[in-house]
């Protein structure tokens, strides 16, 4: 049977909260609706290449420009509906060096008791390994393919070259019988010939 407890207070409430923000396995900012920085865990702030000193009050699209994303953001205002993707490139404008990322991750707004939204969560788990890890795979699929179609194409021609030689042994062959045949048939008649 459940017990009850009391709720705790909101300064614990709050400790609580940060202690399975910072202990997330996925990295989490949370932002006000113009999109705004206000709390950022560790792992964020690792995976964004920035410090939490250049990331809080800024503006998520002033460090991370992307329209696409931008556009994307603004739907979860409009709807109030969450949104989340699988493998979502993205390419960090102020470290090309990272070239391109790929991201699961979710955007939630969060709603006051009204259902008005006052802020918005970001979770997202970096998958670029992943991502490389399954297309490095598929190459070396398509290049073992592309290998056994050679050799493929190798063996069916040395067997048709096989064939024509076989072929042309066996009509050589054939001659050379025939020839033999014909060399045993004509002293037979010689042989005849010269025993009458």
């Amino acid at each position: 049977m459940f017990q009850h407890h009391e709720e705790p207070s909101s300064g614990l409430d709050s400790i609580v909260l940060d202690a399975i923000i910072e202990n997330s396995t996925a990295s989490i900012a949370y932002l006000d609706t113009n999109f705004t920085f206000i709390k950022v865990n560790s792992l964020y702030v690792k995976d964004s290449g920035f410090t939490k000193e250049e990331l809080l009050g800024k503006n998520h699209f002033a460090l991370f420009p992307d329209a696409e994303n931008e556009a994307l953001f603004k739907k979860v205002l409009d709807t109030g509906e969450p949104i989340q993707f699988k493998e979502k490139p993205f390419t960090f404008p102020a470290q090309p060096e990272r070239g391109t990322t790929y991201w699961d991750w979710k955007l939630t707004p969060v709603k006051d008791e009204k259902g008005k939204i006052f802020g918005l969560v970001l979770s997202l788990i970096e998958v670029t390994e992943e991502v490389k890890t399954r297309e490095s795979l598929k190459d070396s699929q398509a290049e073992v393919v592309g290998q056994n179609k050679i050799l493929e194409e190798r063996v069916a021609e040395r067997t048709a070259e096989l064939e024509k030689k076989i072929k042309e042994q066996e009509l050589l062959m054939e001659s050379f019988v025939g020839r033999e045949l014909a060399m045993v048939e004509m002293k037979k008649k010689l042989g005849e010939s010269k025993g009458e």
